[in-house]
């Protein structure tokens, strides 16, 4: 193997994850209350606007001691702007929530150590397979230098990487960008 087997799994074990899971299960049972809220609510303006075509239209009025059916659409109509306004909050408790969540997994040392891990595979890899290539290069050039002039065997070199001779190869450019990369990181 060229390369050392990395290992992604990465640590998510930090303080404000719990936070983060209660505020999802929020989330997720609002939205649930404010689809339960709409179906009533469609549900009463239904009623109404049958109740409301029917020649006996004396089953608008409400009976004694009960809420009119546009009481109940009224409380329904303020139930759902109330649900509304704790989406909204809870989403934006959410965003800070998962904010911090995200630096503190990025921050947290294993997963430093396991993107750097996979970074220098990366970075090993692309030395390995640009050193291959060249070898291969200098192969066939070794071959035409002998006089060869039917030579059997395809080039499998992956030319779109390059050799790091060559200071523009997508090789040279892809070291460059994890020296840069790991850099950053480590500030």
């Amino acid at each position: 193997m060229i390369f050392k087997q990395t290992t992604t799994s990465i640590s998510t074990d930090v303080p404000s994850r719990p936070l983060v899971q209660d505020l999802e299960a929020r989330a997720k049972s609002l939205g649930a209350q404010q689809a339960e809220l709409t179906s009533k609510l469609e549900a009463k303006r239904e009623k109404k606007r049958q109740e409301f075509h029917n020649p006996n239209r004396g089953s608008l009025m409400a009976a004694p001691g009960k809420p009119s059916l546009d009481e109940e659409i009224a409380q329904l109509e303020h139930e759902q702007r109330f649900t509304d306004f704790a989406i909204q909050e809870n989403a934006q408790a959410l965003a800070v929530a998962r904010g911090k969540y995200s630096v503190e997994v990025t921050n947290y040392p294993q997963n430093y150590q396991l993107y750097l891990a996979c970074e220098n595979a990366i970075a090993d890899a692309v030395r390995a397979l640009s050193a291959a290539n060249a070898a291969e290069e200098a192969f066939f050039a070794a071959l035409r230098a002998a006089g060869i002039s039917r030579i059997p065997w395809n080039s499998n070199a992956v030319k779109a990487l390059g050799v790091l001779s060559d200071p523009n190869s997508t090789a040279a450019m892809a070291l460059r960008e994890i020296a840069k990369s790991l850099s950053e990181a480590s500030k």
